[in-house]
């Protein structure tokens, strides 16, 4: 019954995992990066996409590129540095850079959480 609400729904997380579980998907000792990586899982963080969904921000555009600024944008194709660093961190892992990819892979999760915390 769970699974098959969780098939009909739209979430972003669904990108991510289309199966429901109960399973614990990563733990981090570092509550810090703990938060980071659920918050970019889940789609809740403070990108301006996300903060004009709650009437946080004009636009939702990105100040470097002017398009959106999801975290697909963000951490694939906005001309940042962390985007640049996480593609090459692809490349060295012989993996397509894509959404799913990265906030699947355990590695890049980690490579994200450090560079993102690194900018903070």
């Amino acid at each position: 019954c769970w699974q098959s609400e969780w098939s009909k729904s739209k979430s972003f997380y669904k990108i991510i995992e289309e199966n429901v579980s109960n399973k614990i998907k990563f733990s981090n000792k570092s509550r810090k990066k703990e938060v980071i990586q659920t918050r970019l899982r889940l789609g809740k963080c403070k990108l301006n996409s996300y903060l004009h969904q709650i009437k946080l921000h004009p636009t939702g555009l990105c100040a470097t590129c002017n398009q959106p600024e999801t975290i697909e944008h963000h951490l694939l194709y906005c001309k940042n540095n962390l985007s640049k660093h996480l593609t090459e961190m692809c490349r060295s892992l012989k993996v397509t850079p894509s959404l799913e990819t990265v906030l699947k892979n355990e590695k890049l999760l980690d490579y994200i959480s450090k560079l993102i915390d690194r900018s903070l």
